[in-house]
Order: structure tokens, then sequence, then C-alpha cells
């Protein structure tokens, strides 16, 4: 009796803080407390201890039992006297793990053996905190840290428990500064590894991006760096730019993903490469009427607004006619505006081209024959690359109409035959689309021969039919002469 007794009055003790008249007898009692706790054997008459020195588990089975028996005599809660003997013992973290059958499981975190766990590592500490960081170190042990991290990630929703999962991250990501674990060891710990692909689709990428964070004391910029030469450590440099660009338009992780691509910029910068560099390297010379669909163009698109904010058009511009010719760009231009895929960008690297032009000294034949348009023959009039051309005129002209309209019959002269031109403006003339432009054509076209003293052999040639010359040839030329005529008396 006397071991049972004194086993009740120090959880008694223990429990209610003692008395006045207990304390003379609480150092003592506690002492053979203690003693009886840790080695039921010493205690006999009325407990019965029955264990092997080497089975952990009879040794918790006797444990139970003697917290079982001093409940029942003090009228009180089994856990709380568990839970204050194991106080009074010192219990670690890892022990009452153990004690409180806390079972790893989907649902480990809405256990009441975690919570009554999580409870006494807290009071244990004295400090929330460092409980936190307590619990997560301890859970690394028993559950691994992939497992851990997969708690934490699902605890965050809505429906789980978010202020615990915010609480226990915050206390997994200390342990593992506490461990002095690089970025690259908790990478693998929790599993990154494995995503290849999937890597931006993955819970633990955020956690681990929180983890590099607090590494680099919450400087964005040099976490995004440590993440991406991390990343790099697993992706050749073209995949990860990929898989970077394309996480950039999520909502998840949009973010975390254009602070990495901040970074990777930064670090082809820095090593002092162009924009032509970065083409080459993102292999966007070989996709041809594909490229502006392409997520490599996007990267790139987005790398030379960075070295070139103010004429990043330009530099588009340049660099894909250098790869794609300026005929082959224009054309590429035409058909993504003609199938509306992406006209603002066709828009921009049109504009992009014209200035490119300017900015090369080219003069308005340059482009002509840039653009070969001396090869268009009946189609010249109404094709993009004489509409972008005349673009291109109407600026080396200041906008000034007829000095526009002039120049471009002028170089039009030079590469088509006096009668086959006029016939190509007269034929376009009916045109919805380039009506307007062809009579304007017409005009400056009219204008220069009327200038001329041999404005009759100009007519007589238009009427003389060549050998070969078709039905439909001599009735356009016929065209011409009649709309020349009528045009001669009010611009006398």
């Amino acid at each position: 009796m006397r071991g049972q007794s004194l086993v009740l009055a120090v959880a008694c003790l223990i429990l209610l803080g003692g008395t006045a008249t207990a304390s003379a007898a609480s150092n003592t009692a506690t002492r053979q407390f203690l003693t009886l706790a840790r080695f039921p054997s010493a205690g006999r008459s009325d407990l019965v201890f029955s264990r092997n020195l080497r089975d952990d588990d009879s040794d918790e089975r006797v444990f139970n039992g003697v917290i079982e028996r001093v409940a029942s005599a003090a009228k009180v809660g089994a856990e709380k006297v568990k839970e204050k003997a194991l106080l009074a013992l010192g219990k670690s973290a890892d022990d009452a793990f153990d004690s409180y059958k806390v079972v790893f499981s989907e649902k480990l975190l809405d256990s009441p053996e975690f919570t009554k766990w999580s409870n006494y590592v807290t009071k244990l500490t004295k400090n929330d905190q460092a409980a936190m960081t307590k619990i997560a170190d301890t859970l690394t042990r028993k559950i691994g840290e992939d497992a851990l991290v997969s708690l934490i990630v699902a605890a965050k929703k809505p429906s789980g428990k978010p202020e615990l999962a915010k609480n226990l991250e915050n206390g997994l990501l200390q342990a593992w500064a506490n461990d002095k674990k690089s970025a690259n060891a908790v990478f693998y710990a929790i599993d990154l590894n494995t995503a290849k692909d999937t890597l931006f689709g993955s819970p633990n990428l955020q956690i681990w991006a929180n983890y590099v964070t607090k590494l680099n004391n919450g400087n964005s910029d040099a976490s995004w760096m440590a993440m991406v030469q991390t990343l790099g450590l697993h992706y050749d440099p073209l995949t990860l730019a990929r898989l970077i660009n394309y996480a950039t338009g999520t909502v998840s992780v949009g973010h975390l993903a254009s602070g990495m691509q901040s970074a990777q910029f930064s670090i082809w910068r820095n090593a002092g490469a162009t924009a032509d560099d970065i083409f080459k390297f993102l292999e966007l010379g070989g996709l041809g009427d594909k490229i502006f669909a392409s997520n490599r163009f996007s990267i790139w698109e987005k790398y030379v607004g960075e070295l070139h904010k103010q004429r990043q058009s330009l530099y588009m511009a340049s660099i894909l006619a250098s790869h794609y010719g300026d005929d082959g760009l224009v054309k590429l231009i035409e058909a993504t505006k003609k199938a509306s895929s992406n006209v603002k960008l066709a828009n921009k690297l049109q504009e992009g081209l014209l200035q490119h032009w300017r900015m090369s000294k080219k003069t308005s034949d340059n482009v002509f024959t840039l653009l070969h348009l001396e090869k268009k023959g009946g189609f010249l009039i109404g094709s993009q690359e004489t509409k972008l051309w005349s673009k291109f005129v109407l600026r080396q002209h200041n906008n000034d109409e007829q000095a526009s309209f002039a120049e471009m019959v002028n170089v039009m002269s030079k590469h088509y035959e006096l009668d086959a031109l006029a016939r190509y403006i007269q034929s376009a003339k009916v045109s919805p689309s380039v009506g307007k432009f062809a009579s304007s054509l017409q005009s400056a076209q009219f204008a220069e021969w009327n200038k001329r003293e041999d404005k009759s052999d100009i007519i007589k040639t238009l009427l003389t039919p060549k050998p070969l010359s078709s039905a439909n040839e001599i009735s356009r030329n016929k065209e011409v002469v009649k709309a020349f005529n009528n045009y001669i008396p009010s611009n006398q």
C-alpha cells in the first residue's frame, strides 16, 4: 500500500499544485514516485508490474497501468494525469509521440492522439514557435519529410486546418534551418527531384520556395536566384526556361515563376547574352510559321523587352529578319494578322520592321527589292508586302501623300514595263480592299506622264498590241488610255 499511496500523493500534488500540508512531503514523495515510474518493480505490494526490461511495449503498458490507477484514485482524467506525469519525468517529444500512440495516416493532424501529443510538446517547450519546430522535427523522423509535407499541403485547404498547416510549415522550415539543410537537400527530401515536367504543378514546390526564401532572409531577388541555381542542377537550361515560362501564366505559381524568370534573365544578362544569342539558344530559327505561337518565342520576347525596353519591337524585327529574311518576316506577320491569333504582336513587329529599315538607311527601292516586289507581277498592287512597303515610303516622306505616291510609281516603273504597270494599277481600282490605293497610284502615274513631252507616244504604246498580248491585256490598255485622256483636261 505504501508505494501506491506515494504514487497517488505525488499525482495529486502534480495535478493540484500541492497544499501547505502536502508540501512538506512533496520532495520525498516526488522522488519515490519518479523511482516507481522509472522502475516499477521498486513498488511491490498492491501494484503488480510484470515487464521485460528489454521490452519497450511492456514498459509502456506498465506506465499506462500506473496512470490509470492514479487517475482512478484521484478522480481526474487519465490523459491529464498522463500529461502531468510525462512532464514530471521530462519525457522528450519523441518518447511522448510513442506514448500517445500517434500513428501516421492521411488524417494524422485530425487525430485526438496528435492533438494530445502536440499539446504536450507545447507545454514541454513552453513556447508555441519552439513547440511547432519540435513537432515538425519529430514528425520528420517518425513519418518522413515528404509525408509531413503532404499532410501540411492537405491541411492548407479551406476544408482542412489552414492555421495549423501554416504554423507546422513554419516549424518545419525552422527545423530544416536548424539542421543547416541546403536548398538542394530539401529539394530531394520532399521528392521534387522526381517531379520532372510537372514541377510547377507540385504542391511541394511552394514549401520548398518558402524555405529558400527563409535561407535568404526574405530577400526575394536572392531567393529567386538561389531557386534557379538549384533547379539548374536538375534541368538543362532550355527545359528549365520552358517550364518557368509556362508557369508564369498560372494563377497558383505565376508570381513564383515570374520571379524565377527574372533571375534567369539576370543570369543571361550577366553572362553577356544578346537578344540574338538567346534567339539561337531557344532554337527559334527552325520553327517557321509556328514561331509566334511557341512558348519559346514568348521567352525571347520577354528577354528582348528586358534588354531593350524602349526599342523592343525594333530589335525583335531586326533579329527575326536576319533569320527569316525581310519578306519571310512580312509573310509571318501577315499570316498572324489574317489568323487573328496575335494581332497585337504582328502590329508590333511590323512597326519594328519599319524602324529597322529606316535605321538601316534603306531606300524605297532597297525595300522594294528586299520584299521581292519585282516578282509579284499582276499581284503587285494587292499584295501585303506592297502594303507594308507603301507605309515605309510614306514615312520616308513624312506622310506627304503626293510625294510618297510619286516615289512609289517611280520605283515601280524601274521594275515593270510602262504598259504592264498601268494595267496592274487599272485592274486594282475595282478592288474593295486596294481600290483607293490603286487610284492614288494611278493619279501619281498620270501626273508623271502628263509632264512628259511624249504623251502621245505613251498612248501609242498602250494602244499598240505587243506580240502574244492577250485580249484582256489589250482591253485593259484601252481602259488606261481612256482614264488618262479623262485626266489630262482637268490637269492642264
